[in-house]
């Protein structure tokens, strides 16, 4: 295989890895996460955070990286209202700060 091959297989293997998981008492359950993410989705939660949409890039944490147990969205892009609204803040802030624990902030990102 090539270098795009091989590229591409690595990348599979990540976002096919095993789902890790964040217990959230005040919801009354877990979440699921894996720790990595395309480009384009990350580049969605940037441009919320770059234009000051601080609580629509939490939101959109949420929807693109909260997952069930069987490895599918909990929430999706129509219930960005719903978690900005019905959700308490400070909870999805400690959920997503913990699915986002380890990776680089988004100052280092822009910086690449």
């Amino acid at each position: 295989m090539g270098i795009k091959e091989n590229g591409k297989a690595h990348f599979r293997e990540l976002i096919s890895g095993d789902l890790q998981s964040i217990d959230v008492p005040e919801w009354g359950g877990k979440v699921y996460f894996r720790k990595v993410v395309c480009a384009l989705d990350q580049g969605k939660i940037m441009q919320l955070y770059e234009s000051g949409q601080h609580a629509k890039a939490v939101a959109m944490v949420l929807v693109i990286r909260a997952l069930k147990e069987d490895g599918k969205r909990i929430w999706l892009e129509k219930d960005m209202t719903e978690l900005m609204r019905e959700y308490d803040p400070e909870v999805m802030g400690d959920v997503v700060n913990k699915i986002l624990e380890g990776q680089p902030d988004h100052e280092t990102i822009k910086k690449k």
